[in-house]
């Protein structure tokens, strides 16, 4: 029981620093100033969280294991484990003021395109899973 609850500190512990690293990233990327930079960085993290969060539970849909897989993998791990996307950039100060250029996202059809190649093939290729008899 003692090793469990180590292993749970340490499991939070790890989860907080990565919180910690990716505000400290985001922070040198977003640029601008006061409550503009904490809302694009915001719909930044929350367009990603919810992208890769919607593409696990289609690539998990595709489990032959049926809806409990998909409700314990797909969804608790999508949804639950990358949670922090959704707020932890309510983290960031809405005082600072940065000297670097605000970082401005826009659409490439070549990147689109490319992504969603690699979506499909992930999809095709690991939703199914390995039947082991």
């Amino acid at each position: 029981m003692a090793r469990a609850r180590c292993s749970d500190r340490r499991g939070l512990a790890s989860y907080a620093l990565v919180i910690m690293v990716a505000l400290r990233g985001m922070d040198q990327l977003i640029g601008g100033e006061g409550k503009e930079r904490v809302f694009r960085a915001q719909m930044l993290s929350l367009t990603s969280y919810l992208a890769g969060s919607i593409f696990l539970l289609l690539v998990g849909s595709l489990n032959p294991h049926g809806l409990e897989i998909l409700l314990q993998g797909a969804l608790a791990y999508g949804f639950g484990g990358t949670s922090a996307m959704a707020w932890m950039m309510q983290c960031l100060s809405r005082k600072k003021v940065s000297s670097i250029e605000p970082l401005i996202v826009t659409r490439s059809w070549p990147w689109i395109v490319v992504s969603l190649a690699i979506a499909v093939a992930y999809g095709l290729i690991f939703g199914p899973t390995i039947y082991v008899s």
